[in-house]
């Protein structure tokens, strides 16, 4: 297989990216209410990072500050911290971010190749049902159904994010 095939088998991702944010909401806990609200656990490539990410919302739900402690107790109570590589990778995310400035600039790298992921799925799909013995009206409604879903998800991702970047930029300048 040549590189450029396998390139092509391999779907969109930047674990530098993923492995970037996580370690901006490690060094700074602020971030994570900035990162919750634009991206979910599946829109990381990484089992690894998802299993991550997802004990670290449980501990933004709670109200409970990230940090490198607090991350790896929430994973051994949920059973995943050897799922998320062990005490030795969560401390090592930290050195991996030079600054928790840029974590809105990661994240919207982790949006895009998850949006790209989710094109990939939908195309894949309907080129499944576009190769089966189904009728064409068939065929065509639920190719309709699955791109309506996509879309929703790309849409309400990208809602998410631009919502987020104007509040940014709008509330420091409101009085209260």
């Amino acid at each position: 297989m040549t590189d450029s095939t396998l390139k092509d088998k391999i779907p969109p991702h930047n674990l530098e990216a993923e492995q970037a944010a996580l370690g901006a909401v490690l060094l700074d806990p602020a971030c994570m209410a900035e990162v919750a609200t634009k991206i979910k656990p599946d829109s990381f490539y990484s089992f690894q990072n998802q299993v991550i990410y997802e004990a670290m919302l449980s501990l933004y739900k709670q109200n409970i500050p990230v940090d490198i402690l607090s991350l790896i107790n929430e994973l051994t109570k949920m059973g995943k911290l050897e799922q998320a590589g062990g005490a030795a990778v969560i401390s090592e995310l930290t050195s991996l971010v030079p600054t928790s400035k840029n974590v809105g600039y990661y994240v919207s790298i982790i949006l895009e190749k998850a949006t790209r992921r989710d094109l990939i799925k939908f195309s894949s799909e309907v080129k499944s049902l576009a190769l089966s013995r189904l009728e064409i009206s068939d065929i065509s409604s639920r190719a309709s159904s699955i791109y309506f879903i996509t879309n929703s998800l790309i849409f309400s991702s990208i809602l998410a994010f631009c919502t987020s970047e104007i509040l940014s930029v709008i509330l420091p300048f409101l009085s209260f």
